[in-house]
């Protein structure tokens, strides 16, 4: 859990370091996007996410965008504008899958390079990721 908050925490400075003007999460939320139904573990992490940002007093919401494979969270994430204010806490398992085993992806609105992997959370597959853009 040190390892966690560690890394979380360099997450953290990093996007303070980074970030454009245009990020304000003291005045503008986070959105933290799980495209699960709430009580599952990666609605946990992304709640766990949440009370680091609300610890260094950034506004935040855990968004649970479930449906289709996670494609509805994913969509919204991806076609989020590029400026730090939604984060995607989910397994890039489903986001690869999704691309990989339909034949024609309907409804999936983003690419292979839509994602950027900030932090990953744990052993498993789950990751903290934006938009490629930002």
């Amino acid at each position: 859990m040190k390892k966690l908050f560690a890394l979380v925490c360099g997450f953290v400075l990093a996007m303070t370091a980074f970030a454009e003007p245009a990020f304000d999460p003291v005045n503008r939320p986070i959105e933290i996007v799980v495209p699960y139904p709430p009580g599952g573990a990666t609605d946990k992490w992304g709640r766990v996410i949440s009370e680091i940002f609300t610890a260094r007093g950034w506004k935040n919401v855990v968004m649970n965008r479930p449906g289709a494979d996670t494609v509805i969270g994913s969509n919204y994430v991806a076609k989020a504008p590029a400026d730090g204010h939604v984060v995607y806490v989910g397994g890039n398992g489903f986001l690869d899958a999704n691309l990989a085993f339909r034949n024609k992806p309907v409804g999936i609105e983003y690419t292979e390079n839509s994602f950027t992997e900030i932090v990953p959370l744990g052993a498993g597959t789950a990751v903290l990721a934006v938009n490629n853009d930002v």
